[in-house]
């Protein structure tokens, strides 16, 4: 059986995109932003390949909670779609006001 792409809300994608501009205007080295990015693609992976592993962060919802990652402490959010596809809705950093409800 083939496992399904996990698939990355439009919002999600803006919100990891925000997190490196962040980082780049906080004078991170590159090294700390390929570490994100690394960090981030071994979360997705492991969401893929273990989709049901993760505790629901929500029953009613049917959401899903990966983390927190390893370094940064990020923790992604994902609903699994009835062809069973897992989609990220949601990457939040340490502190952060979740936005993930909006994006069911």
């Amino acid at each position: 059986m083939n496992k399904l792409k996990v698939e990355i809300h439009p919002e999600a994608k803006i919100d990891f995109y925000a997190q490196i501009e962040y980082l780049a205007s906080q004078d991170c080295s590159i090294e700390t932003l390929y570490k994100f990015v690394f960090e981030i693609e071994l979360a997705s992976k492991a969401i893929e390949q273990n989709t049901h592993t993760w505790p629901l962060a929500r029953a009613s919802k049917r959401v899903r909670k990966y983390g927190p990652t390893k370094t940064f402490r990020y923790l992604v959010y994902y609903v699994v779609t009835e062809n069973g596809t897992p989609r990220i809705i949601e990457y939040a950093g340490p502190g952060r006001q979740l936005r993930w409800k909006r994006r069911l």
